[in-house]
């Protein structure tokens, strides 16, 4: 998982575009998708016009980010490198937590309920005169 913010992947950040033939052009990150946990952006890539065959300005969308530069990505112009976090190791500190919380909860509901059976077993053994008595 990539956090976008921590990372600088925010709408009008300067990245690189590598083109499909490999050649890097300049591009702005024009949305940084909130609900996608790969850093995909969508670009607006600055091309060389004609010697790049392509349109002098081309609309990139959910292009993911790899720092080995392949081609239909994006990564910093600065260089800097994106920090990726497990969202498995997240997740399984979330279900730990969650486990124990609710271990503890179980726990404390199954010494009531033997504290109660053993009330409710008290008056069961008793005869009904004894009932009567107490």
């Amino acid at each position: 998982m990539i956090d976008k913010k921590e990372n600088g992947i925010v709408e009008g950040a300067q990245v690189l575009y590598v083109l499909p033939n490999g050649k890097v052009r300049p591009a702005v990150i024009v949305n940084a998708w909130s609900d996608d946990e790969d850093g995909k952006v969508n670009l607006i890539v600055f091309t060389d016009f004609a010697n790049d065959e392509l349109n002098p300005v081309e609309w990139r969308t959910s292009v993911p980010y790899s720092a080995d530069k392949t081609p239909g990505t994006y990564s910093f112009a600065d260089g800097r490198e994106v920090k990726v976090t497990e969202a498995k190791e997240a997740e399984e500190e979330s279900t730990s937590t969650e486990t124990a919380d609710a271990e503890t909860t179980a726990s404390e509901g199954a010494e009531k309920s033997d504290t109660e059976a053993a009330a409710e077993g008290d008056g069961e053994d008793k005869s009904e005169g004894e009932k009567e008595a107490a």
